[in-house]
């Protein structure tokens, strides 16, 4: 239940990328960033084959409404000394917990992070999950460690896009010998190589100053030297540029200014002209453009009444939400979470009103019909108004395209390739340092 609910969550807020081969068979354990608390878990369990077990702050089981859901998902409670009442010597009875469930086969997943934040970076790992992978090296378990990269394109966006990227299966088996004789010095090892493995997986940058800045240029590049949109792709590419900024920043900001005022400028006239990224790309075939048009005038005939209809039964729980939001002004690392779980508290009370009424107005055979039809419906007009609104943004782009004279768009593309030679320039800049 709670994977399938994970999953529902997951694929209804976002949109989910899933990069890598997922979660081994076998003992595994899974290591984490945590950059969007409730949620994080959710979409990890969306994105697996098979149940995973959270270690989980002990306040979830005590102090939260979720607490009911919290244990049945089968989490394992970690005492922290923040937590008032929370009596550390039970972290043994956790540790204990954990190795029962790996020597059993189980796949457990934490976050060694130890807490949720909006940094945009990887925050200092906490050593738990190396003493609990190096105990379990001790007893003799074949375990597996895991790295999962989350990374969120505007995670408070609703429908924005999620990839969650699984790393190698590695060991720390190695240091086994070390653990005998020196635990402290083999726990910071093992530490460092979990650290090392999730920083391969998650794109770093501040949100308050690079994250739009690597995810725009990214995709000017991108369009620039025609680069097909893949997850892996993508993910390189943006940690490639967010280190690039990050260093152009404090060691050539003559050459990270430039970039800087160069990009602004490209898109201060891209705005001014109403224009959009796509509009530079190379016009289609008239006959391509004419199937087009028949072909989504006839989609967008027959999923209107569908877009009507959902928009018309859910709208009131969708606004509700985003009042909700706007009144409580939730900080960014659980603005999400908020979302998630009063949008499925304002929906689920409103469905109960629409079948309390439908039974009372109508009978309650017609209330059984609104009980299936209305989730279907709200769930299948989610999808086809983004579809068709993704195919108005493309009509508008074809028809900006039309009225704007050749010139302009040529001077646009030769102003995004400048740009995209400005990018690898910096490139070359910042390889020829670090090989200095």
């Amino acid at each position: 239940m709670i994977q399938v609910l994970s999953w529902l969550i997951t694929t209804i807020f976002y949109r989910m990328e899933i990069i890598g081969e997922g979660i081994p068979e076998g003992p595994v354990l899974l290591v984490m960033n945590h950059p969007n608390a409730l949620l994080d878990p959710a979409v990890l369990l969306a994105g697996s084959r098979r149940p995973v077990r959270f270690l989980a702050k002990s306040t979830l089981f005590t102090r939260s409404p979720l607490g009911g859901l919290v244990r049945q998902s089968g989490a394992i409670p970690v005492y922290r000394p923040r937590d008032s009442g929370a009596a550390i010597t039970q972290n043994v009875i956790m540790f204990a917990d954990v190795q029962e469930a790996l020597g059993r086969g189980q796949a457990v997943g934490l976050f060694p992070e130890g807490i949720s934040h909006s940094s945009g970076r990887l925050e200092p790992l906490r050593t738990g999950a190396a003493r609990i992978a190096l105990e379990a090296f001790r007893e003799g378990i074949p375990l597996r460690l895991v790295p999962v990269g989350i990374n969120y394109e505007r995670k408070t966006l609703f429908r924005s896009r999620v990839t969650l990227m699984f790393g190698t299966p590695f060991s720390g088996t190695d240091l086994l010998k070390n653990f005998q004789t020196d635990p402290p010095g083999a726990v910071r090892l093992l530490t460092e190589r979990i650290s090392e493995r999730l920083r391969s997986l998650i794109v770093e940058a501040d949100p308050r100053f690079d994250a739009d800045l690597v995810a725009r240029a990214d995709r000017l590049y991108a369009a620039a030297r025609g680069l097909a949109d893949k997850a892996r792709e993508r993910i390189e590419r943006r940690q490639t540029i967010a280190r690039g900024l990050e260093r152009l920043r404090t060691e050539n900001p003559a050459l990270y200014e430039r970039l800087w005022l160069k990009m602004r400028a490209y898109d201060r006239r891209l705005h001014r002209l109403k224009l959009n990224d796509r509009i530079l790309e190379t016009p289609a075939p008239t006959s391509v453009i004419i199937s087009f048009i028949l072909r989504e005038t006839l989609w967008g005939l027959l999923l209107l009444p569908l877009c009507l209809g959902g928009f018309l039964v859910w709208s009131v729980p969708y606004y509700a939400t985003d009042a909700f939001i706007r009144l409580t002004k939730p900080s960014p690392d659980v603005t999400a979470t908020y979302k998630a779980l009063s949008g499925g508290v304002f929906h689920l009370s409103w469905f109960t009103l629409l079948l309390v009424g439908a039974g009372v107005l109508s009978g309650w055979t017609r209330a059984l019909l609104v009980f299936f039809l209305a989730p279907l419906v709200g769930i299948l007009a989610l999808f086809a108004i983004e579809r068709e609104t993704e195919i108005l943004e493309t009509v508008k782009i074809f028809l900006a395209a039309r009225l704007v004279r050749q010139e302009t768009l040529v001077r646009f593309r030769k102003g995004r390739n400048e740009l995209a030679d400005l990018m690898e320039e910096a490139y070359r800049w910042l390889q020829a340092g670090s090989s200095n």
